[in-house]
C-alpha cells in the first residue's frame, strides 16, 4: 500500500497544522481509495499527485505561458530575420536588433527551463 509521509523530515521550518491537516486527509483519501481498487499502483498514485498539483498550482500554469511566450517570440524573431533576408529588404545580414531579441528570447527560455528543473 502506498503511503503518504506526514512525517516531516526536512530541514527549516517545521509544517504548519493546516499542512498537517491536509497530509492526514490524503493520507485517508488514498487509503480509501486503495481499499476500493486494491490493484493501484504506487506510480498510478504518483501520476495522479503529479496532475493533481499541477492542476493546482498557478505558477506551474505561468511558466509554461511564459516559455510558450518566448518560444513564440523567438519564432517570429527568426521568421522576420528570414524575410528580412531572403526577401531583399535587408541585404547587408541581419538587423541587430533582431539578433539581440534572438538571443536575449533564448536566454530568457534558457532561465526559465534550467529554474523549472530546481
Amino acid at each position: 500500500m502506498t503511503q503518504v509521509p506526514t512525517r516531516y523530515s526536512g530541514g527549516g521550518q517545521r509544517p504548519s497544522p493546516r499542512a498537517r491537516e491536509l497530509a492526514q486527509r490524503l493520507e485517508r483519501t488514498l487509503q480509501e481509495f486503495m481499499s476500493n481498487y486494491p490493484d493501484t499502483k504506487p506510480g498510478d498514485v504518483r501520476q495522479a499527485l503529479r496532475m493533481a498539483w499541477g492542476s493546482s498550482d498557478p505558477s506551474i500554469r505561468t511558466k509554461r505561458a511564459v516559455a510558450l511566450s518566448l518560444v513564440g517570440g523567438i519564432l517570429v524573431a527568426v521568421g522576420l530575420l528570414v524575410f528580412m533576408t531572403e526577401g531583399g529588404i535587408a541585404t547587408d545580414g541581419p538587423p541587430t536588433a533582431v539578433i539581440i531579441a534572438v538571443v536575449a528570447a533564448a536566454v530568457g527560455l534558457f532561465a526559465i527551463v534550467k529554474r523549472a528543473r530546481e
